[in-house]
């Protein structure tokens, strides 16, 4: 099957900024004044290369300036690429800022028609479709009310809608589930589902990970312009985290070389090895509800070390923190000698509901768990993020009975 996206060797580079010539008087003496002038180009893009295939939602993800919305704004056709070459085999619907693509002093109406045609959709397709776009946005009183006086949260109501009725082929959607009410943002994900279902193609940049989960099984991971990683979403996610690891937790003192695996670390001490065990101490992955889980950890000690814990932190696969505890604040001493350790970690009754989970193992000086200094990075030791998951399975009593997080354990009299 031949991709309906495919990027070869896309670079977007941006020249230094404006000629003094093309500025007002005054612009141009404060750029003179203020040695604002941009000298070197900037690359926004650097040699990325990739394909999407018909039916795919592929996931774009990085930190804020590595480029995503310059990605899709190439896919779009809004610029184009200084090198390389970007080959799109459908018609395209894009959501990428709030607002873009209205003309302010035009209705909610004269807009619809506006991006329609656009798109490339006849006046009639369009006049077959207002009312739906209408009912969907849920903007039929301000319908035709200039987009000049509409919030954030309606333009992007008004924008989706546009985007998902105007027969896209490949969809490209950039955060637009941070602005809008719950409701609104349940209401979109239904519809990018049923587009999928259909057949669609979507690109999708978000930093909620929750929804990158549920829709994309594929991921992108942009940094500093160029593409890092190409893969399953969960390897994506990991990807970005270990890069954010890299960047911003490596404190003076911790060379950037400590840093691997969704790990890093000063490494006075090493976690060796984690196990996930049952309540009698045989390694497991599924569990069902209420079961005993034990987590075992070995660590080693390289140097003399003071006072210290160890810390487990459980999340579920949208990043929602369930449970941290350590040994400290619990009132646990662990062995600090030099040598090889064990230490066991029991949580009994997992009333956790069907899903997937994941742990997070630190080991640290304890003055991280009791005062949490501002250089707190010099006092890890070692801290494995997200290194292990177990899943809790569905069964009939577990269906029976409620939904959310956890059974509390809740009893009716």
């Amino acid at each position: 099957m031949r991709p309906i996206v495919e990027c070869t060797n896309v670079t977007k580079s941006y020249a230094p900024r404006e000629h003094l010539s093309n500025l007002s008087g005054w612009q141009a003496w404060c750029r003179l004044r203020m040695g604002t002038r941009r000298r070197e180009p900037f690359d926004a893009l650097k040699n990325v290369s990739f394909s999407v295939h018909p039916g795919e939602a592929v996931a774009v993800i990085g930190e804020n300036g590595s480029g995503k919305t310059t990605l899709l704004k190439l896919i779009a056709g809004i610029s184009e690429p200084s090198a390389g070459s970007i080959a799109v085999g459908g018609r395209v619907g894009s959501l990428l800022e709030v607002g873009a693509g209205f003309h302010p002093e035009m209705t909610g109406r004269e807009n619809i028609f506006l991006s329609g045609a656009i798109l490339g959709m006849t006046r009639k397709q369009l006049e077959e479709r207002v009312e739906q776009i209408a009912q969907f946005s849920e903007l039929d009183e301000f319908l035709d009310v200039p987009v000049k006086f509409y919030s954030s949260g309606m333009f992007v109501r008004l924008g989706f809608s546009v985007a998902i009725h105007c027969l896209p082929e490949v969809l490209l959607l950039d955060e637009i589930l941070a602005v809008g009410d719950e409701h609104f943002q349940k209401k979109c994900i239904r519809a990018i589902e049923a587009f999928l279902q259909d057949g669609g193609t979507i690109l999708y940049v978000s930093h909620d990970f929750r929804s990158v989960r549920m829709l994309c099984p594929r991921a992108l991971v942009l940094s500093d312009s160029e593409l890092i990683f190409e893969g399953e979403t969960e390897g994506a996610i990991s990807k970005y985290h270990h890069r954010l690891w890299q960047k911003h937790h490596v404190g003076p003192g911790i060379p950037t070389e400590t840093v691997y695996r969704n790990r890093f670390g000063n490494f006075d001490a090493r976690i060796l090895n984690v196990r996930i065990l049952d309540g009698q101490g045989s390694s497991k992955r599924e569990f069902d509800i209420g079961d005993t889980l034990q987590v075992e950890v070995d660590y080693r000690v390289e140097r003399p070390i003071g006072e210290s814990t160890l810390g487990l932190i459980t999340r579920d696969t949208g990043g929602n923190l369930l449970h941290s505890c350590s040994t400290v604040l619990m009132g646990t001493e662990i062995p600090t000698t030099i040598g090889e350790h064990r230490v066991r970690f029991g949580l009994s009754q997992m009333n956790l509901r069907v899903g997937l989970y994941d742990i997070t193992v630190a080991l640290s000086s304890s003055i991280v768990s009791t005062h949490f200094p501002h250089d707190w990075r010099k006092y890890i030791y070692d801290i494995w993020y997200r290194m292990d998951t177990f899943q809790i399975l569905p069964s009939q009593m577990e269906a029976k009975r409620c939904d959310g997080f956890a059974d509390i354990g809740v009893h009716w009299a």
